[in-house]
């Protein structure tokens, strides 16, 4: 896939004495090969934990080649720990296209239907995945090696080109990447990877539920919470479909409970009332979907909106 336009620029501006050894600092008192192997051991905790490790193997090799190269443009000369402004994601895109002659040696099927796909995670590393993001290279240089034509670098032309054909492996692979950019985050600030499952009890949800608990509701609410199937529950404003949500985690070894609220004022009183049983185990994160929808089209059923609606809740993190 790299043509020759492409292995002159290489040749020219990346000469084979470039590199430095794995063993050069890429973080305050830790090697970039330790930082490597950190990321790759709290990946795994991290996708074992949110169950995230039952995807298909091609996602898992993908993951395995951005996490051993996005950072080995840290390796070059003129790349240093302290008071360096040059980046490094661009570095590590071009490293890796000097080195997928032993890639292939392990993932040559990977590297022949999926490179365009592992460029671009690597050179997004530091932001967000966006729809229509084409990658603006800082290097202008480097043009000829990333030619839209060989690497379509953007989620629009990836999903187009038909490597993430597949909705579901779009969703699988963003969870993965999700959990990839979290083991970078911690390793990269030092912070100890601690996960904890998250223990919900009858007894805490009486206590959210406080001095509006009726007994015979809250018997009715604990009996549809043990169901092990889906459930939905219609009921009227105030009977408590949020507090049997809850009970509806108890006994199910759950590693994390996600609760979608309808308005700004709903989400901050459940906040509140979850803060003073479960402390810092608790986050909440704002979306105002129907201002987007009006600030967007005038017909909820756009297509172009509904794909953008997708994107901010699979895509945007």
């Amino acid at each position: 896939m790299i043509d020759i336009d492409c292995e002159i620029v290489l040749k020219k501006y990346y000469p084979s004495g470039i590199w430095q050894s794995p063993d050069k600092p890429s973080h305050p008192n830790k090697s970039l090969k330790e930082h490597l192997d950190e990321v790759r051991q709290y990946f795994n905790e991290i996708t074992m934990f949110f169950n995230l490790d039952k995807v298909g193997e091609d996602l898992k090799k993908i993951m395995n080649i951005v996490i051993d190269y996005h950072d080995m443009g840290k390796l070059h000369k003129g790349w240093c720990l302290d008071g360096c402004k040059i980046g490094h994601s661009e570095h590590s895109a071009v490293y890796l296209l000097q080195h997928l002659h032993e890639l292939r040696r392990d993932y040559v099927d990977i590297i022949d239907n999926y490179l365009p796909l592992i460029l671009y995670l690597i050179l997004k590393h530091h932001t967000i995945l966006a729809k229509r993001d084409y990658i603006y290279l800082k290097n202008r240089k480097l043009l000829p090696c990333f030619d839209p034509e060989l690497f379509p670098l953007s989620v629009d032309h990836i999903i187009e080109s038909g490597l993430l054909e597949d909705y579901r492996n779009r969703i699988d692979l963003v969870d993965l990447y999700g959990a990839f950019k979290l083991a970078d985050i911690f390793s990269a600030n030092f912070r100890p990877l601690k996960l904890d499952k998250l223990s919900i009890t009858t007894d805490d949800v009486k206590t959210i539920i406080g001095n509006e608990l009726d007994k015979y509701r809250f018997d009715t609410q604990v009996s549809i919470g043990s169901s092990k199937e889906n459930v939905f529950i219609r009921a009227p404003t105030g009977w408590g479909k949020t507090s049997t949500s809850l009970l509806y985690s108890v006994g199910k070894d759950a590693s994390r409970v996600f609760i979608l609220l309808p308005t700004v004022t709903a989400v901050n009183n459940f906040y509140e009332k979850l803060s003073k049983v479960f402390n810092c185990q608790v986050g909440f994160y704002y979306n105002m979907y129907d201002a987007y929808i009006s600030s967007k089209v005038s017909s909820l059923y756009d297509e172009e909106l509904l794909d953008r609606l997708k994107d901010s809740f699979f895509i945007l993190f």
